[in-house]
């Protein structure tokens, strides 16, 4: 068995532009802009929730169902604000209106931080809908928040094409 934590395996990156964002290639994707470093701990939600639907009838007590639609959700990410003048790329990178989308790498990739043939991404399309900066505390980095509309059916561990 192979299990592991998200810690240092996880890679978040933005990238503008995929041909066919089921077969993504490893140029595609290494053209995108990394994220990881911003992105705050479980600051990443990719919900994927299904509906039920009611499949009783009269032949049995059983209330029975049926699987029905699934998805729709926002997927967001909470990403710390760098407040080093030039140096704030997600903030700068990911602003209300940003189409593209969001490769997410939950496996270890071959070389940490460079996509390869046979390493496996999600890849979700995006709609930047929301970038909210959060609340200022005292002791705490100051941080944002991006809300994404989800244009299309993710594309879910799939491997990188050639």
């Amino acid at each position: 068995m192979g299990r592991g934590i998200g810690a240092g395996i996880a890679e978040l990156h933005y990238v503008a532009t995929i041909a066919d964002y089921t077969a993504p290639t490893s140029a595609e994707l290494n053209a995108g802009v990394d994220v990881t470093g911003f992105l705050t701990d479980g600051g990443l939600t990719t919900p994927l929730s299904g509906s039920i639907v009611d499949g009783a009838d009269m032949s049995s007590p059983f209330n029975k169902t049926s699987s029905g639609t699934y998805g729709g959700q926002p997927l967001t990410a909470e990403m710390f604000k760098d407040l080093v003048n030039g140096s704030d790329t997600a903030y700068t990178t990911l602003p209300r209106g940003t189409v593209g989308f969001l490769a997410v790498v939950r496996r270890p990739l071959a070389t940490k931080g460079t996509f390869a043939v046979g390493d496996y991404v999600d890849v979700w399309p995006i709609d930047v809908i929301t970038r909210d900066p959060l609340p200022i505390q005292r002791n705490e980095l100051q941080r944002f928040m991006i809300e994404c509309a989800v244009t299309d059916v993710p594309a879910e561990d799939f491997p990188i094409a050639a």
